[in-house]
């Protein structure tokens, strides 16, 4: 199903049974797919035949959808809604429509999520937007692609780039060398080392300290006291609660002295508050997918390559043997979905390989454990990590999705961490590095219920936050 179509589905103001019309317009009634032998027409209609209502069901065509009339058939079409709206989690809103029991409801605009810590290791490289309920840490020369928020504290290292905006509840310290595309917001005291750039504006609430050769292309703005080291430079206007010192070389656009702190502790409440809604966003995903059941028993050790077509599979646990390889068949056909449920922990050995052949449009793959996630070091794994516990990604390890879709990991109650080098996010990532889903700091609406598609559930405030 296309974002197009989704949109069109999911569209505000439109009565419940919105979907169902679309759908049941449709002219093809019930075209679904088979991972069975034979043509794609003798496929299809035995597959309808012998499969149970959670089974996935796709369209030839790309204006066609599942056929949703009756109980039955509305269950199945859970499966293309499932599909639509979580190829759509990279997205700068949240999808609301009417019957939230029957449609699963997406992931945040987001490629890595932790309840608690986020730790990059160095070299590592995220594309995509990073949200962490606590401490946010880069390694040295690791890349956040899109925005970087943090409820509490956050450290980038030397060299490190954030490609966006930079939020933080507490204290900010950007290493030597580190830059930030955007404006870079901290509640707390602001450090910016030698060489350190950040190209939009900062905004501190306590003490200011540019290394020497900083640059800050903005404007400079501190709760506490600022000072800039040899030669470094504000092109904006420098001002500050105390006292304002510039070193040899330093040079600033204007000064000027401000009678209260630009930034409160309400910007640490709206970032906690928002990482809670994305939590629960995550969770809902994380429930839906479980919802669609078992599926196809695995066993819960891969010790030799498999091939799989698309459908729903399921074990108490997985884990595969080191260097294998999972393939995925998508027999060259669109809108094919894989969901893996598994009800403890998901570990890869080092240098697994999870790889897609036949893919067609839309293709969308779901990991959903209700345990932890640890990846292999060395290992490629295609789609989407839900996980309860933590995630932990092995050095050298790759997570993308396939296609626009982010892909990435997302843990509900505790941590992610990544090894040096590894990369989170697919090429072509669709989440803008401008359009995080970052909150308002003075909004008290961060979440903007009862609409559909396009509401800007998660994406409203944070665009006023990065202008």
């Amino acid at each position: 199903m296309t974002p197009a179509l989704c949109m069109s589905a999911f569209a505000p103001n439109r009565p419940s049974d919105t979907l169902r019309t679309l759908v049941c317009d449709s002219d093809d009634t019930d075209v679904s797919r088979s991972a069975v032998s034979g043509d794609h027409g003798s496929r299809r209609a035995a597959w309808r035949k012998s499969n149970p209502p959670f089974a996935p069901a796709t369209s030839g065509r790309r204006n066609d959808v599942t056929h949703a009339c009756g109980k039955d058939a509305a269950r199945k079409n859970q499966w293309t809604v499932l599909s639509c709206i979580l190829t759509l989690g990279c997205a700068t809103s949240q999808a609301r429509p009417a019957d939230e029991a029957q449609i699963a409801p997406p992931l945040p605009n987001l490629t890595v999520y932790a309840k608690t810590y986020v730790t990059q290791g160095a070299g590592s490289a995220v594309r995509g937007n990073v949200a962490s309920g606590d401490v946010a840490t880069m390694g040295a020369n690791a890349t956040v692609a899109g925005n970087l928020s943090s409820v509490k504290a956050s450290n980038t290292g030397a060299n490190g780039k954030v490609g966006g905006n930079l939020a933080s509840g507490g204290l900010t310290t950007l290493g030597a060398g580190a830059a930030v595309a955007g404006n870079a917001t901290s509640v707390g005291a602001a450090t910016l080392a030698a060489g350190a750039h950040v190209a939009g504006s900062l905004v501190a609430g306590g003490v200011t300290t540019l290394g020497n050769a900083a640059v800050v292309q903005g404007s400079v703005s501190s709760g506490d006291t600022a000072s800039l080291g040899v030669n470094s430079h504000v092109f904006g206007s420098l001002s500050a609660v105390g006292l304002i010192s510039m070193a040899g070389g330093s040079v600033a656009g204007s000064q000027s002295q401000l009678l209260q702190s630009p930034i409160g502790l309400d910007y640490t409440v709206a970032l906690a508050a928002e990482n809670l809604e994305q939590a629960r966003v995550v969770g809902s995903a994380h429930a839906f997918l479980g919802s669609l059941g078992g599926g196809t028993s695995l066993a819960t050790t891969m010790t030799t390559n498999m091939t799989l077509f698309a459908g729903v599979y399921s074990a108490a646990n997985f884990s595969t043997t080191a260097g294998t390889t999972l393939t995925l068949d998508g027999q060259g056909l669109d809108n094919q979905t894989w969901v893996f449920n598994f009800a403890d922990y998901l570990v890869t050995g080092a240098s697994t390989n999870v790889v897609l052949i036949n893919g067609g449009l839309d293709t969308a793959i779901y990991w959903n454990t209700s345990g932890y996630a640890a990846l292999g070091a060395t290992s490629t794994l295609l789609g989407t990590v839900i996980a309860t516990d933590y995630i932990s990604v092995g050095a050298g390890t790759t997570v993308s999705g396939i296609g626009s879709p982010c892909g990435g990991v997302f843990s509900t109650t505790s941590y992610v961490s990544t090894g040096a080098d590894a990369v989170i996010g697919g090429v072509g990532c669709s989440a803008s590095p401008k359009e995080g889903a970052l909150p308002e700091p003075t909004s008290s609406e961060l979440v903007l219920a009862g609409l559909a598609l396009l509401a800007f559930e998660l994406g409203a405030g944070h665009r006023r936050l990065h202008r």
